[in-house]
């Protein structure tokens, strides 16, 4: 059964290499990973890394990383950015990297709406030797695909107010993918494809509950064509914002708790453990994943939250 599970990740991988999108169950922690324009929202200049394996136990199953730095400019109204990512299933291998610019205007009282843009460059390969195949012998299948740099764009939108945040992203424009030639060979195909937009919504609220407790709450809603839509539910309760608790639920019927905890001021780092309640779930152990976030000249009050502002 894990053999079959995993035949069908990559072949299905290898018609749409380059159109899934990265998964992150932590995103609400660090969302310029996720929403471009989001990068406004950081006063001071901030590094953060992921490591995120998936389905444990699983051949082949997905590893990713990600890192991503952010560079507020004039008075923060402008703010840039440099994100790069790696994630491996199966035979298949996509390396990103991109440069965000978001502009931030405000619109009330401690009101700000911010619009952000991102050039992507991705660079995909399929190890076609790792297959299991009639003939050993194939010489189609004896090495990996060429490296294929491929180009990409993505767009967000921001709204932030106090407690308050609800921001629109379009993860990718292009439709990059390798494809076989009548030949038999392998090449990198780029295209922009309306069906293949995908569309996310994230919302959140931060209650104050006293003052020592609060609760974030938050939600993603994801939706492309041909697929249906996905949402997660999130809450994490926060302790004198230094540590907190969560947990989260996928329509995917997939489960996260995850710690959240500011280790000294400059330094804030969280882990989550995610469940796969479905079939998935009979054949791993649950997907681990951690998050660093570092802040050069942070607050003197440190602060911890999800959803962040």
């Amino acid at each position: 059964m894990k053999r079959t599970l995993l035949y069908l990740l990559v072949f299905i991988s290898v018609q749409a290499f380059g159109q899934n999108q990265i998964n992150m169950g932590q995103y609400m922690v660090h969302q310029p990973f996720m929403n471009p324009a989001s990068i406004s929202s950081y006063s001071k200049v901030t590094f953060a890394g992921f490591y995120r394996s998936q389905w444990t136990q699983f051949d082949g199953a997905p590893v990713t990383q990600g890192f991503n730095a952010i560079v507020p400019l004039k008075r923060n109204k402008h703010t840039v950015s440099f994100t790069a990512f790696h994630d491996a299933i199966g035979i298949n291998n996509n390396s990103e990297v991109s440069a965000s610019y978001a502009y931030s205007m405000k619109t009330g009282l401690n009101a700000y709406l911010s619009f952000g843009i991102s050039a992507s460059l991705d660079l995909l390969q399929a190890d076609y030797a790792k297959l299991h195949t009639i003939d050993p012998n194939d010489p189609l299948f004896q090495s990996a695909s060429p490296l294929v740099p491929l180009p990409d764009f993505k767009f967000g939108m921001y709204f932030h107010k106090n407690r308050f945040y609800a921001g629109l992203a379009l993860p990718n424009f292009m439709n990059n993918k390798i494809e076989f030639t009548s030949s038999g060979a392998s090449k990198g195909t780029s295209g922009f494809d309306f069906d293949n937009l995908h569309f996310y919504l994230h919302t959140g609220y931060a209650f104050r509950l006293n003052d020592k407790w609060d609760l974030n709450t938050s939600t993603l809603i994801k939706e492309v064509s041909g697929a249906p839509v996905q949402f997660d539910l999130n809450a994490q309760l926060m302790f004198k914002r230094i540590i907190g608790f969560g947990t989260s639920y996928r329509s995917s019927r997939e489960i996260l708790g995850m710690i959240t905890a500011q280790i000294i001021p400059t330094l804030k780092m969280s882990y989550g453990y995610e469940y796969n309640i479905g079939q998935i779930g009979k054949f791993s152990n649950g997907s681990h994943e951690i998050l660093l976030i570092y802040q050069l000249n942070p607050p003197k009050e440190p602060v911890v939250s999800v959803p962040r502002f």
